[in-house]
């Protein structure tokens, strides 16, 4: 077995991984269908709830989250935000 390089990488080459890594991943989500996308997508949100579900503080504090976040103040506020930031780019 080969040891590890005692050297520390280089930020420079830690970009360059990283980037060729970004690449890869992006050439392999082009490459699928639609319809195998949402297969993926379905699979990891059935995982997820599964997971989420088999804790039961997991779970209340996603049902609190998720009540928070679909709160009428919360979506107005959120309403206004977007609304503003659309009359915002309009003035430019």
């Amino acid at each position: 077995m080969s040891a590890p390089d005692p050297t520390p990488p280089d930020s420079d080459d830690i970009q360059v991984s990283m980037a060729a890594m970004a690449r890869h991943r992006r050439r392999i989500a082009q490459s699928r269908s639609p319809d195998e996308h949402l297969r993926i997508v379905e699979r990891l949100q059935r995982e997820a709830m599964k997971t989420i579900c088999s804790d039961p503080v997991a779970y209340q504090a996603f049902m609190a989250r998720n009540h928070r976040k679909r709160r009428q103040d919360a979506v107005a506020r959120l309403q206004a935000q977007l609304f503003a930031r659309r009359d915002r780019g309009r003035d430019e």
